[in-house]
C-alpha cells in the first residue's frame, strides 16, 4: 500500500489520515516532499463518479409532480382532472 494519494483537493496522508495542506512550512508537506524525492509515487485520484441518465427520467418528474398536486388537491378538498 502506498502512504500518499492524491485527491481532488491536494494529497491525502493513508497511513496519518487526513489531507496534507501546501504548506512549505508544514511538516506532513515536507515529508511528503522527500517521500516523492526518494522516487515514490502516490496513489492516483480516483475517478469521477460516472453520471448515469436515466431514459425515463422526465417521465418520473412528471409522475411525481402528478401525485405532488393530486396530494395537494385532496389535502385542500378541491378537485381536478389529472387524465
Amino acid at each position: 500500500m502506498t502512504r500518499y494519494k492524491l485527491t481532488n483537493d491536494g494529497v491525502a496522508d493513508l497511513e496519518k489520515g487526513g489531507r496534507i495542506p501546501t504548506d512549505l512550512r508544514n511538516s506532513d508537506w515536507q515529508e511528503y516532499q522527500s517521500w516523492l524525492a526518494d522516487d515514490n509515487k502516490p496513489e492516483p485520484m480516483d475517478p469521477p463518479p460516472v453520471l448515469v441518465v436515466d431514459e425515463n427520467e422526465e417521465k418520473i418528474k412528471a409522475e411525481i409532480r402528478k401525485v405532488a398536486i393530486a396530494s395537494l388537491i385532496a389535502k385542500e378538498g378541491l378537485s381536478a382532472d389529472f387524465k
